[in-house]
């Protein structure tokens, strides 16, 4: 498409220079246009049935294998668990990978087809370009795993307690008479709110190193743009 446009632009300025104004030629350029907007509706939504699909499908076979896991553990490990803390593992866990999954997967192929298709056109004019911008994609991916790592082991923490939290939760709930009778509000209520400030306090460091290590990251691609930028500059100055 930015090419199309490009060539409707070089023809309407040529026109208005030599004064023939190519109006069949920019039309048809116009229908190309179009051509490639429909093509481009007509993938984007084959891609977003396909992401549907598949997050679906996941969802189907992780909540069959849990509940297969669970029914395969022997009855002690349900003596030491929360019945709620198991129902919001598999609501937590199960939802946020096919949320992902399915975010992903409907951006994915537009994602690679753009990413091919710069680095090719950069390539072609100028391959300098090109190697700066293939840098681009690895080092952030590197530095995002760094940062996840770390994300993750603190996420496990926070995950941990609101899975506790949650069944302790639906626990009281469920047994609203018993908890009344012998007067254990105030412990209750107590035991929740530590597992929600153990939360705050896990999730004020996880975001400090979370957002010192995007702004590294923010700064390597600042300087990887900078010679993109100077590049482009000195080469347009050039002609």
């Amino acid at each position: 498409m930015p090419f199309v446009i490009s060539r409707a632009t070089d023809l309407a300025v040529e026109g208005v220079r030599t004064g023939s104004h190519q109006i069949r030629a920019i039309l048809w350029l116009a229908v190309l246009l179009l051509a490639m907007d429909l093509l481009n509706s007509v993938a984007t939504n084959i891609n977003g049935w396909l992401g549907d699909v598949m997050s679906a499908r996941m969802r189907e076979i992780l909540s069959s294998r849990y509940f297969a896991k669970l029914l395969s553990l022997p009855q002690s490990w349900f003596d030491e668990e929360l019945t709620g803390s198991i129902t919001n593992k598999l609501t937590r866990s199960i939802t946020n990978i096919t949320d992902f999954a399915k975010a992903f997967a409907n951006n994915f192929f537009t994602l690679l087809l753009t990413t091919a298709a710069v680095l090719v056109i950069s390539a072609w004019y100028y391959w300098p370009l090109a190697v700066l911008l293939a840098v681009v994609f690895p080092l952030y991916v590197w530095l995002t795993a760094l940062t996840s790592k770390h994300w993750q082991a603190r996420q496990d923490v926070i995950n941990e307690h609101l899975d506790t939290a949650s069944g302790r939760f639906q626990e009281v709930i469920s047994q609203i008479r018993v908890v009344k009778s012998f007067v254990t509000e105030r412990p209750e209520q107590a035991a929740f709110d530590q597992h929600y400030d153990a939360t705050v306090a896990t999730t004020r460091e996880q975001s400090t190193h979370w957002h010192l290590m995007d702004t590294l990251r923010r700064a390597v691609l600042n300087v990887i743009f900078f010679g993109i930028y100077a590049i482009i500059f000195v080469q347009t100055a050039r002609g």
